[in-house]
């Protein structure tokens, strides 16, 4: 079977390996978008170590991408994390499907950013959808589903990364189901669609005044490794990745600093205080609490913003 892949980031480059492990698999052509500073993980890359036809693209609603489709010959549009919406007129090209490996339990959590979103929303369970495409958002007939516990550790990064293992599976057996002409689809009648978007910057802030502490806790997790939960102090923003909920409460206003050592400083939220550990000025450099502490002179009741 012929396949023209599209992915980006660990879970297209995971699907696309288990892809090529395949036998009855041929890869006619990878497309991937530009990759970004401080990516692990590389479609682009991994596609021209295995000396596959590879295409990075900043754009692929235009004349000129269609016409390279277009002389291809392939089956199947294999999709994993693409994060560009593919024209109805490139979908059709597929003489036998197009498919399409989201990070949620479709039609809940559409969009770029669904794991981030689940963690941060609280969600205590997600999961990953295979679905036929329709040239809209993460809609069409729904293939294959399977849930996956979100646990109370889990960070965006570390579940995105399971959803990627189990998710890339998932999508090789839909392969198989459709070499084979079983394919059949799932009802999910009752679940309401949901869609969410990229983070705005109002949304990765930490904002003390109205988030509880386990919000607060859920934002952290949900930001970390990337962009980050943010809060301000000296007109400065300081990122925070790592965090506790203890079991202390404080009638200080909330963002309210309560104990400071070097490692790590309480701080008064609407409910329980919280215990930051893991702080940086910039996401991709070290940066200790005991450094944020010297340089801003830090005292017991000084207000984070």
């Amino acid at each position: 079977m012929k396949i023209l892949f599209f992915g980006i980031h660990e879970i297209g480059q995971r699907s696309l390996e288990k892809l090529l492990c395949r036998d009855e698999v041929e890869i006619v052509g990878v497309v991937t978008k530009y990759d970004t500073v401080f990516q692990t993980y590389s479609v682009s890359d991994f596609a021209k170590k295995n000396h596959l036809l590879c295409y990075s693209l900043r754009f692929i609603n235009c004349q000129y991408v269609f016409n390279l489709f277009k002389k291809l010959e392939f089956d199947l549009i294999v999709v994993a994390g693409f994060h560009l919406i593919i024209p109805e007129e490139i979908l059709n090209l597929a003489k036998t499907a197009a498919i399409n490996l989201h990070d949620s339990l479709l039609p809940k959590y559409k969009g770029p950013n669904a794991s981030k979103w689940c963690i941060i929303n609280g969600e205590k369970k997600t999961g990953v959808t295979v679905h036929q495409m329709s040239g809209k958002i993460d809609e069409g007939k729904i293939i294959a589903q399977k849930e996956v516990e979100i646990l109370p550790v889990d960070t965006a990064g570390t579940l995105f990364s399971r959803l990627a293992s189990i998710g890339s599976d998932l999508l090789v057996e839909v392969v198989s189901l459709i070499q084979k002409n079983t394919l059949s689809y799932l009802n999910v009648n009752g679940a309401s669609p949901t869609y969410y978007s990229y983070p705005t910057i109002d949304d990765l802030r930490i904002k003390w005044n109205l988030l509880s502490a386990n919000q607060i806790y859920c934002l952290v997790r949900g930001l970390n490794p990337s962009p980050g939960a943010f809060f301000f102090y000296n007109n400065e923003k300081y990122k925070v990745f790592e965090m506790q909920i203890l079991s202390s409460k404080s009638h200080l206003k909330e963002g309210t600093i309560i104990e400071l050592c070097d490692d790590y400083f309480i701080v008064s939220t609407l409910t329980w205080n919280v215990k930051i550990n893991n702080l940086r000025k910039q996401i991709h450099s070290a940066y200790s609490i005991r450094e944020f502490i010297d340089e801003n002179r830090l005292k017991v009741f000084d207000i984070l913003m």
